[in-house]
């Protein structure tokens, strides 16, 4: 009986301290649109650990064209003094291994793999497309965590910033102060759109 006492009163605690205690993550979600119909979702979430913070992006689409293409990705990013340290990519079209990314910081440059393929970058890491969705751009390039690589990227107006990819084609991202609040999306595939529903 008296463990059992003391066990209720330590779960009613924690229940108590999870009530009070402050979230320290935050989480976004996205609707993605494809000629007016809804297809998928994007979660774009922000949780801060210590002095790192953690990136974290998971979308899943499923596209009717011809074919039916099924696309989920992942990525993972942690910064820490606001430079990237560690960054994880996953991408699965029809349920099949895509593309795999990862980056890590080790005595002073990135050491990148991209499926078979690897590479350094020796230029510091303060801005990627995971962090997008919570930074205003402040700088003329992105690091793309799935590419391996960095991609131009401009603003248009207080709003509207313009990511240019290696191949021409261009993304558009629209603030409401710090968050990207929508987003045109040219993938290889098809032109969709991000519209944030929730925060």
């Amino acid at each position: 009986m008296k463990w059992r006492n003391i066990f209720i009163n330590m779960l009613a605690l924690i229940l108590f301290l999870s009530f009070i205690t402050p979230s320290v993550a935050q989480k976004l979600v996205y609707r993605v649109e494809y000629k007016d119909d809804s297809i998928g979702y994007l979660i774009a979430e922000r949780k801060n650990v210590g002095s790192k913070t953690i990136y974290q992006l998971e979308s899943r689409t499923n596209i009717n064209m011809l074919f039916s293409f099924n696309h989920y990705a992942y990525y993972r990013s942690e910064y820490e003094n606001d430079m990237l340290v560690d960054a994880r990519t996953e991408s699965f079209l029809n349920d099949k291994g895509n593309t795999t990314t990862s980056t890590t910081y080790e005595n002073g440059t990135y050491l990148i793999k991209k499926d078979k393929t690897t590479s350094k970058q020796s230029a510091p890491i303060y801005e990627s497309i995971a962090a997008l969705y919570f930074n205003r751009p402040r700088n003329s390039r992105i690091f793309s965590e799935r590419h391996g690589s960095f991609f131009a990227i401009s603003k248009v107006n207080e709003r509207q910033f313009e990511l240019i990819k290696p191949d021409n084609r261009r993304n558009i991202y629209y603030f409401d102060g710090d968050q990207c609040d929508k987003a045109t999306l040219n993938l290889p595939l098809a032109t969709v759109y991000l519209v944030r529903i929730s925060n």
